[in-house]
Parts: C-alpha cells; structure tokens; sequence
C-alpha cells in the first residue's frame, strides 16, 4: 500500500486508462467525470475506493478523475480487497461500487441527464442491436432531420449499412479487377437493382483499391436511387466523395443529394449546398444552388 498527495486539479487517472491499483481517497475531494460529457460529475468523499472492478474486468476506466481540493489518497492492491476479512473495509467499497454503477444504471435505463441527441441515439442502437429493422430506421430518419449534424450521423448510418443490408452472401465475379469491371457491366440489369447492387457489392468489397472503384459507388448510387433507398443514397454519395472527393462523379453525386434531401426537407441541405459552392465550380450547378440560398 502507497500513499500519495494530490494537489488540486491534479489528474489521477484518465479516461480508457487501465487500473493497476485501487484508488482510496483518505482525505480531501476527488471529482469523477464520465467519458460521457452530459452525465453530470460525482464530487468522492473520503473512504470511497476507485478502480476495483476495471481492474478485474481488465477494462478502462470510463471516467476520469482529479483532485478537487488537496487530496490524499492510497494506492491498494486489488487482491488484498478481494480477500479482505474487514467489514468496514468490504462495506465502504460496496457503498462505493453503489454510487458508481446507480449513475451508469441511471443513465442507461433512463437518461434524463442525456441531451436530445444522445436520447435519441440509445433508442436507435437498442433497435438496431434487437433486429428490429423498421423502428431503426424511423428513429435513423427522425434523428437525421432533427440533429444532421451530429456525431452520430456516421456511425447510424453504418450500422443500417451493415445491419441492414449487408446480409446477402457475395455474388461470384472474376478475379481481376478490370475483367470483373467489365463483366458487371455486361450483366447489369436496367430493371433489376436489387440484383445489380449484390454485383456491385461483391466488387467492392473484392478490390477495395481498384481504380475502378469510384465508378462502382457511382453505378450503385444510381441503383439504390432506382429503389428510393434514400439512406442508402445519403450513405454512399458521402463515401464516394470521401473515396474520391475532385472526381466528377463526386460533384454529381453531391449535387443530386442536395436535390433529395432539400425535397424531403432535410436541414442538411443547405450546408451541403455551401460545401458544394466552396468546392465545386460547375457554372450551371452553381448558379442554380446559388437560387436555392438567394445567392444571386
């Protein structure tokens, strides 16, 4: 057992760290702050114990803490808690791990501390992990239009990728890049999107590096438009203007889900009018955005 002084303000331990050793405060104020930024803080008074259940799990910590005030605390080996025959010392870390995991219950079951957003989000990733397809999607589509600019954007939408769509087995196309370019080309199907987006798929997914590749995200664009899958649209114009942001196929792609999303009402829109005015100087395009902003 170590004892150690903390002067205020001082960083004890940081969020994902691992835990080595059980932390006891002895005397003086310890704030704990979730790596979740809306949970509220929990202000440790002294004779609480930190650190034992992450270092049994091997997990991180999903909090930090520091000093409040100056601080005294000892540093503990785990093993002399699990086997400790003191019942002062086995209730002050029951009362301990309590205050702890009542916050995380808290917040997972109820969430009233969470913002808007991020009540939204758990309703998403509960339908989602449960299958339950069509209430994900209306959660996806809801959060989109309220919140287009969070952080959680990308992430929904790769989870309805790969939840949602990506359950069919690959279609068997050649092994060369360019020959199998040429054969899903000669076996697209006008009236058959479903079909040729398992084609386009399997490439994708076969020759991630191809130089073909921006005209395979374009061609499935163009398909997922045939089926009004404008998840889908929103999904892989975004990946194909990462993928290849100066191609041609890029601004197009842009262009048109500018188009989709002002004619859903989608607030993304409008910003991605501007991102499409900064980056792109196709006169026409241009000067028609430029109508929908009042920028002419």
């Amino acid at each position: 057992m170590t004892t150690k002084n903390c002067a205020p303000g001082e960083l004890l331990i940081e969020v994902g760290q691992p835990i080595e050793y059980v932390h006891k405060l002895v005397k003086g104020k310890l704030e704990l702050k979730w790596k979740w930024t809306s949970w509220k803080p929990l202000l440790l008074t002294p004779d609480f114990y930190i650190g034992l259940v992450e270092h049994i799990s091997k997990e991180g910590a999903i909090y930090s803490v520091q000093a409040v005030v100056e601080s005294e605390i000892e540093l503990i080996e785990p093993e002399t808690l699990l086997f400790t025959s003191s019942k002062e010392v086995s209730q002050s870390i029951l009362n301990s791990l309590g205050q702890i995991y009542e916050k995380v219950l808290f917040q997972r079951l109820i969430g009233v501390e969470m913002s808007a957003a991020e009540i939204m989000y758990q309703a998403f990733d509960t339908f989602s992990k449960s299958g339950n397809e069509a209430n994900a999607i209306e959660s996806y589509s809801r959060f989109m239009v309220q919140y287009p600019n969070s952080k959680y954007v990308d992430e929904m939408l790769k989870i309805i990728q790969e939840i949602f769509t990506d359950k069919t087995e690959d279609t068997p196309i050649p092994e060369n890049p360019n020959t199998a370019f040429d054969f899903i080309q000669e076996n697209l199907k006008p009236n058959e999107p479903n079909e040729n987006i398992l084609l386009l798929k399997s490439y994708e997914k076969k020759f991630p590096n191809s130089e073909k590749i921006t005209s395979i995200l374009s061609i499935m664009i163009n398909e997922y438009d045939k089926l009004g899958d404008e998840y889908q649209l929103n999904f892989y114009t975004r990946k194909l203007i990462y993928y290849d942001p100066d191609s041609d196929a890029a601004k197009d792609a842009l262009y048109y889900l500018i188009h989709l999303q002002r004619k859903n009402g989608h607030p993304e829109w409008y910003e991605n009018v501007i991102r499409f005015l900064l980056k792109f100087d196709d006169e026409e395009q241009c000067a028609q955005l430029k109508k929908y902003i009042n920028l002419e």
